[in-house]
């Protein structure tokens, strides 16, 4: 609910209550999962008007994010593996070099997956069509050989895409099952759902005017956190404490010591492989494949590797 915490008042304003409602079924966010409650302001009643809002907005594409289902796609060691090779751009940072990098494989791998979804849809959507016809075929004779393989073959395409998309939700909710063969995709659903509306932000106030556009919001957001890393003080006083008491130098120099290799690999292979998406999109499980472990580790630590470890 945004707009006010509470829905009805008293003539006093003694009393405070949340009482208005929209009543919906889980079926309901399943369609909008990122719908709201806005309580408009009131004037004669001692309840406020609420109204149910299931706009979607539009806050630009979202960033790419690897499922762990790509794997087992044909073509898809293929083309990481080309953009690997044809990358040929080389910064002075090793860290622009990697961001690059990592950009480059990430726009090739939108545009396969972009015309694989368009392939498989196709193709299921030819499959249940098929199906559909070889069903109204047995309520008058029984299959010939070659119909009874295009059956079978029909459903297996079906049930390939099915176990894609269980495999998908099970990722997207971010949660532990208790087998790898769950296939509760309705309480999937219903966590994917939770995780939208509560990260979902549906609009703020900005110098007292609720603020729902995208684009204003997100130009307030960009100011509020440039202003947090604004130094306000011009020039900071020089304290002379002698008498504090300090750490060695060499457990000084500890402190700022570089990781070593030991540190960051027990602490990337205790990662979970399909856990914490980074900002450029890939887990964990997309790294070691192609010995990419860069791309987490530099973000994950902020330590750079010299460039030759990175190719």
């Amino acid at each position: 609910m945004s707009g006010r915490k509470f829905t009805f008042f008293s003539d006093n304003g003694s009393k405070c209550s949340k009482l208005d409602r929209f009543l919906v079924n889980s079926d309901f966010f399943n369609s909008w999962p990122a719908a709201s409650c806005r309580v408009l302001p009131r004037l004669w009643s001692d309840h406020n008007p609420i109204v149910l809002v299931c706009r979607s907005r539009n806050f630009s594409p979202r960033p790419l994010r690897f499922f762990n289902s790509w794997i087992s796609k044909s073509g898809f060691d293929d083309v990481v593996t080309k953009a690997i090779s044809e990358f040929d751009l080389i910064d002075v940072n090793p860290d622009i070099t990697l961001i690059r990098k990592l950009s480059f494989i990430r726009d090739r791998l939108r545009a396969w997956k972009d015309d694989l979804n368009r392939k498989e849809g196709e193709e299921l959507e030819a499959a249940k069509n098929e199906l559909e016809t070889l069903e109204a075929i047995l309520d008058h004779r029984d299959f010939t050989e070659e119909e009874e393989w295009m059956f079978y073959e029909n459903k297996s395409i079906i049930c390939n895409a099915e176990e894609t998309q269980a495999l998908d939700l099970r990722q997207k909710s971010r949660i532990r099952w208790a087998k790898e063969g769950d296939e509760n995709s309705k309480f999937f659903h219903a966590m994917i759902n939770i995780r939208k509306a509560s990260n979902t932000i549906h609009g703020f106030e900005v110098n007292g005017v609720w603020t729902s556009k995208p684009s204003l919001m997100k130009k307030e957001v960009f100011r509020f956190f440039r202003d947090k890393f604004v130094e306000e003080a011009v020039s900071r006083p020089h304290m002379m404490c002698s008498h504090i008491k300090k750490i060695s130098a060499s457990t000084a120099a500890s402190l700022e010591a570089r990781f070593s290799k030991e540190e960051i690999k027990v602490a990337v292979f205790d990662c979970g492989k399909d856990r914490a998406p980074g900002p450029e999109g890939f887990n964990f499980r997309f790294s070691p494949i192609f010995g990419i472990f860069l791309l987490r580790i530099s973000i994950t630590f902020g330590c750079l590797l010299c460039f030759e470890e990175v190719k």
